[in-house]
């Protein structure tokens, strides 16, 4: 069955905002608008296949430039001299998968194919070139979130957020006020709030500001059929891998069939685009997310404002801080701003961590992030979990400052 888009009230007036969002004059247009950064975006998957073949073509002109003595031996005791042509075949597989990314995207955004044509000859007549490493990041996302080789960082990671949600509304069934209101901003290429929303009686929102993001994740909305689409992630990187075959390793998506209609998905500045939602939220979830912004004082400020009183916030992930941010607090500074503005941080249960600051209630644990576990390398964070309810004290008001997009942290791929 081919993919529908999601029709409720909800998913339907979200389309219409986002399709305006999208809409351009001579007085709007600059490199901040969503429509640019799409066509950015969408320049890179563009060249995906044939930016990784140009590379690969670079490494097999190395090989062929060693000394023929050296060569000998390698050809005598390992395939490597064949890897070059197998893996150029292994390109058209990922190529293919990325013309679907941005086919469907330029049906989704309502984007002609000759201006996304023209936005490329255009960029690249003045050698603005793609952001191959923001493609790949997000695309390598997809092994992380919808497939079975991501289930080591998947599950302990998702698991305290899932089982804190289910522990303060085991009523969900029942409840009087309707659906629990679960917000997650910054959901990369979205498995968490899909998760979410198999809890049942909940009514999930996830956003992401990452146009790279975006076009990933409304290219898995489509994907209704389990092990539907396969790729080789890890064919661009050679360093750390034990074996050519573990180098080449396909991966199949997704391990679950996806459904649009269990999430809106809303695009866009965290900091600007709920700002009618004041109080809307019985749960907001940030995983690996309040560090990426200029100011983590506005991000709290802003949680606090979208949830009810009562409410909770659930936080996980470490404090790497992006480029240039106003701020770099510790944890300890972050959790006492965050009681100061009215957060009481509530115990949790040991299996989540051990504690992190003597007096506080926050956990930390080691969780990976984006590896291979069969590879030679691993990326881990000690991350802490913390689950805080909002009182519904009073706290000082903030001065509204002009909104910048996000700046990623150190190591991101944007």
């Amino acid at each position: 069955m081919g993919f529908v888009e999601a029709s409720s009230a909800r998913h339907v007036a979200e389309k219409k905002r986002l399709i305006q969002s999208y809409e351009k004059s001579e007085e709007n247009w600059s490199v901040t608008h969503p429509r640019y950064r799409m066509l950015q975006a969408l320049h890179g998957f563009v060249r995906y296949q044939e930016r990784y073949q140009a590379q690969v073509q670079e490494w097999r002109e190395a090989y062929e430039s060693l000394p023929e003595a050296q060569r000998k031996v390698l050809e005598s005791a390992t395939t490597y001299h064949k890897k070059f042509d197998r893996l150029m075949k292994l390109w058209e597989i990922n190529g293919k998968m990325s013309e679907e990314i941005v086919k469907h995207a330029l049906s989704f955004y309502h984007i002609p194919q000759h201006e996304l044509d023209g936005y490329i000859n255009e960029a690249e007549s003045i050698e603005q070139w793609d952001n191959q490493a923001a493609v790949s990041d997000a695309i390598n996302h997809l092994a992380r979130d919808w497939s079975t080789d991501g289930l080591h960082e998947r599950v302990p990671t998702f698991a305290p957020i899932l089982e804190t949600i289910k522990e303060h509304f085991p009523d969900r069934s029942t409840r009087k006020e309707g659906p629990v209101r679960i917000l997650q901003p910054g959901i990369g290429v979205g498995r968490l709030p899909h998760d979410m929303a198999r809890l049942g009686y909940v009514e999930v929102t996830s956003n992401e500001w990452s146009q790279y993001m975006n076009v990933v994740y409304r290219y898995m909305e489509t994907l209704t059929v389990p092990n539907s689409v396969s790729w080789h992630p890890y064919i661009d990187w050679w360093s750390h891998q034990p074996t050519p075959e573990e180098h080449e390793h396909k991966v199949i998506i997704p391990d679950i069939a996806v459904n649009a209609s269990s999430v809106l998905h809303v695009e866009g500045d965290f900091m600007t685009v709920f700002e009618n939602q004041t109080a809307h939220y019985d749960v907001v979830v940030t995983l690996f997310f309040i560090d990426t912004g200029k100011n983590t004082l506005e991000y709290l400020d802003n949680i606090n404002r979208l949830l009810k009183p009562g409410g909770f916030w659930i936080n996980m992930g470490p404090l790497l801080y992006g480029t240039s941010p106003q701020l770099q607090m510790s944890l300890e500074e972050v959790v006492n701003v965050s009681e100061r503005m009215g957060f009481e941080f509530l115990e949790t249960d040991e299996k989540w961590g051990e504690i992190t600051i003597p007096g506080k209630t926050v956990r930390g644990q080691e969780l990976g992030y984006l590896f291979n576990k069969r590879a030679m390398r691993r990326n881990m964070y000690m991350a802490q979990f913390s689950v805080a309810k909002k009182t519904g004290r009073d706290y000082p008001e903030f001065p509204k400052t002009e909104n910048e997009p996000f700046n990623f942290a150190p190591g991101s791929k944007f």
